[in-house]
């Protein structure tokens, strides 16, 4: 007669979880790394769509929205609703300020899990007036009015549209990145840009502070 085995060992069991542990480790990493990769594409494509968006509206409006435009009740209606109100942003469902990262998804990067800010993760260069001469005053009132054209801007493949954000404006401080919010880089510590030209790239800490001046305009 003829033995039949149908169960494992302990010994042969514990080796089993021993290379299933040692797969896991090996391919961990790999798994990570390509879910990063896909988040930072889904991140570069939102950019990409947004400027085609800011085109239209410059086409339409013969003006790009710099950082802000003026809304009720002495408030602001911020660049990302100005493009909703323009019908350029399809969001889930409205609210008094339109467009956000929770309704609206181009406005929000997937690295972003705590969502720590609920209007946009792409802030606007709100700098690029300064260009025109419009000063960056206290109370930022001609700044976050003013509207840029586009052509009008030098440098426009050096020049940053819109950076990731904690905030729905970017500022040229990382150190103190003050009223404009802070520069924010979560894609393997670099931030995807879109730039005036509308080519997107994608830089580290060191390159925006190193380069500040070129990039946001005329920051210090």
């Amino acid at each position: 007669m003829k033995n039949c085995r149908n169960k494992f060992t302990l010994v042969e069991l514990l080796v089993v979880i021993a290379i299933m542990s040692i797969l896991s480790a090996l391919l961990l990493p790999t798994l990570r790394q390509a879910v990063a990769t896909a988040r930072n594409i889904k991140c570069v494509n939102n950019l990409r769509q947004l400027s085609l968006a800011l085109i239209q509206y410059e086409s339409d409006n013969y003006f790009l929205p710099a950082a802000a435009g003026p809304g009720p009740y002495g408030n602001y209606y911020f660049w990302q609703s100005k493009l909703y109100q323009a019908n350029l942003l399809e969001v889930k469902y409205t609210t008094y300020w339109g467009a956000h990262a929770l309704n609206c998804e181009l406005l929000s990067c997937d690295m972003n899990d705590n969502d720590i800010n609920i209007y946009t993760h792409y802030g606007m260069n709100a700098h690029l007036p300064n260009l025109l001469g419009v000063p960056d005053n206290p109370g930022h009132t001609d700044w976050y009015q003013t509207f840029v054209k586009s052509h009008r801007i030098s440098k426009p493949g050096e020049r940053i549209l819109l950076g990731e954000s904690d905030n729905y404006i970017i500022g040229g401080s990382i150190s103190q990145p003050g009223p404009n919010g802070g520069a924010w880089y979560p894609h393997n510590l670099r931030m995807n840009i879109l730039y005036v030209d509308t080519h997107v790239t994608a830089r580290s800490e060191d390159y925006v502070y190193t380069n500040r001046q070129i990039l946001f305009g005329d920051v210090q």
